[in-house]
């Protein structure tokens, strides 16, 4: 897990590759998309956020509060018969890797 910080933090939001620097989505950006999505009205929000939450998993890239409580929105405003049970498992899987959080800082 230590490690895992490191690596975040040494590729920052951005690879240097002769010279040229690539941006990398970071924790600001899917945050922005997030709440696009939550307030977008699409039907599928709720499951577009899902999937940019476990994308950042992928990428390295912890989701905050405030990525999980857009996705969370997004799940609240969606018309699917398990939107609500949805977003309760994110509220859930935020406490849960708050608790990780605690842990490792301990």
């Amino acid at each position: 897990q230590q490690q895992q910080q490191q690596q975040r933090q040494q590729r920052n939001d951005h690879d240097q590759d002769d010279g040229i620097i690539v941006p990398h989505p970071n924790v600001i950006t899917f945050a922005q998309v997030l709440s696009a999505w939550a307030k977008s009205g699409s039907k599928d929000a709720g499951q577009r956020a899902e999937s940019l939450l476990r994308w950042m998993d992928e990428l390295n890239v912890r989701p905050n509060a405030v990525c999980y409580n857009a996705a969370i929105d997004a799940w609240s405003r969606s018309p699917d018969e398990d939107a609500a049970e949805r977003a309760e498992r994110l509220l859930r899987e935020m406490e849960h890797q708050r608790e990780l959080q605690r842990a490792e800082d301990d």
